[in-house]
């Protein structure tokens, strides 16, 4: 059997955010709720909170430069699109790894490939595993990190061109 099978992972890594919620199998409790065995105990609300506003939180910086140092924020629409998929991506990884745990459409994708297989259909095995591909939430995380860097690539050449119109070198 492989280790994946035999969650050897989930044993060996109990500071992982997955273990280190309450009714994790992982985080032992007595009976009033006391924590057992659990170095870094069940994982409090506020850095949940913390890690899903990293795609606001990021920008204050950045804005505060921007405005200050440079007198203009650069491409409104550049910086929307680098925002919202940053935070569409973020969103839909985070959600995969505390609210869905293990990701159930993925799972279920796999319930239907193993179907398909053993009944001999392999192009509804391959739609199947393409869609499972397509779908799973590292890979949205990856498309939607390819599109953050290009909007934010434009973005930053936005303000280099506003900046050096400032300085009348264009």
């Amino acid at each position: 059997k492989k280790k994946h099978d035999q969650k050897f992972w989930h044993k060996h890594f109990p500071f992982a955010v997955r273990n280190r919620l309450l009714h994790s199998p992982y985080v032992q409790t007595k009976k009033d709720d006391t924590i057992v065995s659990m170095s870094l105990g069940p994982i409090a609300l506020y850095e949940v909170y913390l890690f899903a506003l990293m795609p606001v939180s990021h920008n204050i910086p950045s804005w505060i430069m921007a405005k200050k140092v440079y007198g203009s924020f650069g491409s409104i629409c550049f910086a929307r699109i680098l925002n919202i998929s940053l935070a569409v991506g973020w969103a839909y990884r985070m959600t995969e790894r505390w609210a869905l745990d293990a990701c159930r459409h993925i799972k279920f994708f796999g319930e239907r490939m193993e179907m398909a297989k053993k009944n001999g259909e392999h192009l509804k095995r391959f739609a199947w595993m393409t869609l499972a591909a397509i779908l799973s939430p590292t890979a949205v995380l990856h498309y939607c990190t390819g599109i953050t860097l290009t909007a934010a690539f434009c973005h930053a050449r936005s303000v280099e061109i506003i900046m050096l119109q400032k300085f009348q070198v264009l």
